[in-house]
């Protein structure tokens, strides 16, 4: 990567015309074309919007990610995407399933490199102003996966993500913790995942449906819970929420303490990717590499 004083430098031109590869001799000493359009996307957008970028060997990386989650086949199910470690409060922001879409934040959560988004547990979220698609064949599809850190149970009721509507009353996509850490997704149907600390520590979570009457929660790659529970019919008018639930237009139930990445995406009724590990590798590379 070339450098301007310290100062990466992430494009260079020769007149108007964008130059991809520079050499020093025979060194490659400047390459910008590896990155997936999907990625640079991202990147375009933070610049537009005057956001610092992340490190070039980040940069790097990320883009990397991006790329298993395409040969797997994943990155076209994605519904909305925040990985929110390794760059900034700011970058972090970008919707990188639509960059277009920056989550807005609410009164000011603390940033970490390494930890990502962190919340006070009074009145700090995300709103991602993505709203989940209402009908029953769309909810079913839903499935979730998140990484939480630095959190200590309190005893009282803190939501991760989703949204919640009292009438009808229906949990929506919510990653929750209180006496009993429970989870639910898609047209919900509950798991109770018995003891308190099971959704909390810093390991890789997902949720999704395995069948039309089930969810299944992994830790990693290993079954942490399922369970069968009756199927509602939820409607969904409202944003969802990092940080927070958002219960008819407002948030409650805040979180306490940080968050590493959190996304959701849709595939067919059934299908829960979370089962074949290919995410879980994604994940665990792009970490082991930044």
């Amino acid at each position: 990567m070339l450098k301007l004083g310290n100062t990466d430098i992430n494009k260079a031109y020769l007149g108007s015309t964008e130059i991809k590869k520079a050499y020093l001799g025979n060194t490659l000493i400047f390459d910008n074309a590896g990155f997936e359009a999907e990625y640079q996307a991202v990147l375009d957008k933070a610049t537009l919007e005057g956001f610092a970028l992340p490190s070039a060997s980040v940069q790097t990386a990320q883009n990397q990610f991006v790329k298993d989650l395409k040969d797997a086949n994943l990155w076209s199910k994605l519904e909305t995407f925040g990985l929110f470690t390794d760059s900034n409060s700011d970058f972090a922001r970008i919707d990188w399933a639509n960059p277009n879409n920056v989550y807005s934040a609410f009164n000011s959560p603390s940033y970490g490199t390494s930890t990502g988004i962190g919340f006070n547990g009074v009145n700090q979220y995300l709103d991602t102003n993505y709203q989940f698609v209402s009908g029953d064949t769309e909810w079913e599809k839903m499935q979730v996966y998140w990484r939480a850190t630095n959190y200590s149970y309190d005893g009282n009721f803190r939501t991760i993500y989703g949204v919640q509507r009292s009438t009808p009353s229906a949990w929506l996509g919510v990653i929750r913790e209180n006496t009993n850490s429970s989870s639910w997704i898609g047209i919900p149907s509950q798991v109770n995942l018995l003891d308190t600390n099971k959704l909390i520590s810093d390991s890789y979570y997902s949720e999704g449906r395995i069948d039309s009457s089930r969810s299944r929660v992994l830790e990693n790659t290993n079954t942490k819970e399922e369970n069968v529970n009756s199927v509602i019919n939820p409607i969904a008018t409202d944003n969802a929420f990092i940080g927070a639930v958002n219960l008819n237009g407002s948030p409650t139930f805040y979180w306490k303490g940080e968050i590493k990445y959190l996304f959701q995406l849709k595939d067919s009724i059934g299908t829960y990717e979370g089962n074949d590990g290919n995410i879980y590798n994604a994940l665990t590379t792009y970490y082991a590499s930044v």
